[in-house]
C-alpha cells in the first residue's frame, strides 16, 4: 500500500513539473498573469510565432490574453515554487542513486562512507556530508538552512533553493529588501547603488503585509464558490431538460415523417421536375446574357488595344487621321448598353406545405410537400416574387 502511495506521489510530482508545451521538465519556468507556467524557451518560441502571425498572444491552456513588457519573456516572473519542486525532485532522484556528498565527491573523489551525504543545504541546493555542512552553519552573513537529507526524501521538509533567495543582479548576494517602486526584491548592494531614493523595506515586513492581503483575497474569492456551484447545478438541470426536449422532438419528427412518407414519394418527382425546368430556363438566359456581355467586352478590348497601339507607335499623321473616328467610337462605347444581370438569375426558394391543412383537405396532393417560390433581387435588394 505504501509503495502504491509513493508511486502515486511521484506521478503527481512529475505532472506538476512538466511543461504542457514541450512535455518535459520545466526549464527556467516563467508564469503568465493567469498563473499558468511554461519553460522560458517554450514561451519565447510560442510568443514569437503568435507575433509573426500578428495574432493576440493567448495562454496555451486557458486562452486568456496576456501582454509582454519591454523585456519580453525575460520580464515574466520566475515560478520559484516549481524551481524548488524540481530541485527537490532531483535531490530525491540523485539520493536514490548514490547519495554522495557533492563537495567530497567532486573535489576529492571520495566514495567512502565518510563521503556519503546526510544533509541538504536549502540555500545552496547541495547534498553534503556532516563535515562539509559545518561551514554552511557558521557563515558570517547568517547560517544557511541545512536539513537532514532523510527529511527531504520523505517530503517532511520542502527544500527552497537559493535561486529565490539571491539577487538577480548580484547572484552572490541574498535579497534582504523589497523595492515598492520597482516591485522587485533587492539585496543591500542594489539598495545602496540603485534604490536609495525608492521606497524600500525589509522583505519579511512586506511579505507579512502581502500575506494578510492574500488571506483577505482568498476569503473573498472563496465566497464565489457557492455561486459557481449553484450555477453548475442549474446548468446540469437545464442541460438535462434540454436533452429531454431534444428526444421529444426527435420522436415527433420521426412520427411526422412516417405520416408523410406515403405521400412524399408521389410528390418528389413533380417538384424536382419543376425545379429542373426552372434551371433549364435560367441557364438558357445565362447563356444568352453571357454572349451579349462577351460581345461588349470584345468591342471595348479591341478599341482599347488599337488606341494604345496607335498612341504609342503611330505617326502624328496617323493619330490625327484616326482622331475623329476613334473619338466617335469611344462615345458610342461609353453609351453602349450593357445587358443587366439583375433579372437573369432568380432566387429559388422552397416553401414547405402546411401538412396539417393539406391533410385536412387531402385533395390538394400537389402542395402536400410544398412548392417552389422563384424570386429575384431588384435594385433595392428586396425579393420580388416572379412566380
Amino acid at each position: 500500500m505504501m509503495a502504491t502511495s509513493a508511486s502515486g506521489l511521484r506521478e503527481r510530482v512529475r505532472s506538476i513539473v512538466t511543461c504542457s508545451i514541450c512535455l518535459e521538465d520545466f526549464d527556467n519556468p516563467r508564469s503568465l498573469s493567469c498563473l499558468h507556467t511554461f519553460c522560458f524557451k517554450c514561451l519565447e518560441d510560442f510568443t514569437r510565432s503568435a507575433q509573426s502571425r500578428a495574432e493576440r498572444i493567448l495562454c496555451p491552456i486557458c486562452r486568456e490574453e496576456f501582454t509582454l513588457g519591454a523585456k519580453g519573456v525575460a520580464g515574466l516572473p520566475n515560478n520559484f515554487f516549481l524551481v524548488d519542486l524540481l530541485d527537490a525532485k532531483q535531490v530525491v532522484e540523485d539520493g536514490s542513486k548514490h547519495g554522495l556528498c557533492e563537495v567530497c565527491s567532486s573535489e576529492r573523489g571520495e566514495s567512502s562512507e565518510d563521503a556519503r551525504a546526510t544533509v541538504y543545504c536549502e540555500d545552496c541546493g547541495q547534498k553534503l556530508c556532516e563535515r562539509c555542512s559545518l561551514p554552511h552553519k557558521r557563515l558570517k552573513g547568517g547560517e544557511h538552512r541545512v536539513v537532514a537529507l532523510e527529511e527531504v526524501k520523505s517530503k517532511a521538509s520542502k527544500p527552497t533553493v537559493s535561486k529565490s533567495s539571491y539577487c538577480e543582479n548580484d547572484p552572490d548576494e541574498v535579497v534582504k529588501m523589497y523595492c515598492a517602486d520597482c516591485k522587485t526584491n533587492i539585496c543591500v548592494v542594489c539598495f545602496a547603488t540603485e534604490h536609495q531614493q525608492h521606497q524600500c523595506r525589509k522583505i519579511e515586513v512586506v511579505a507579512e503585509e502581502i500575506g494578510r492581503q492574500m488571506d483577505v483575497d482568498v476569503d473573498l474569492v472563496s465566497q464565489r464558490l457557492t455561486e459557481i456551484w449553484s450555477k453548475l447545478d442549474r446548468l446540469d438541470a437545464s442541460s438535462s431538460k434540454f436533452n429531454d426536449q431534444v428526444r421529444e422532438i426527435e420522436l415527433a419528427v420521426q412520427q411526422q415523417w412516417a405520416e408523410m412518407k406515403q405521400l412524399i414519394d408521389r410528390q418528389l418527382k413533380e417538384v424536382l421536375d419543376e425545379l429542373q425546368a426552372v434551371k433549364q430556363k435560367v441557364m438558357k438566359n445565362v447563356s444568352s446574357l453571357r454572349e451579349s456581355l462577351d460581345t461588349s467586352l470584345v468591342a471595348i478590348e479591341s478599341f482599347t488595344t488599337y488606341s494604345k497601339e496607335l498612341r504609342s507607335k503611330g505617326k502624328p499623321c496617323d493619330v490625327s487621321k484616326a482622331a475623329s473616328g476613334l473619338h466617335s467610337r469611344a462615345l458610342d462605347l461609353q453609351q453602349m448598353p450593357v445587358a443587366s444581370i439583375e433579372s437573369c438569375i432568380p432566387n429559388v426558394l422552397f416553401k414547405p406545405a402546411d401538412v396539417a391543412k393539406t391533410a385536412a383537405t387531402f385533395g390538394a396532393l400537389s402542395s402536400f410537400i410544398g412548392e417552389l417560390a422563384v424570386t429575384k433581387y431588384n435594385s433595392g435588394n428586396r425579393l420580388l416574387n416572379v412566380k
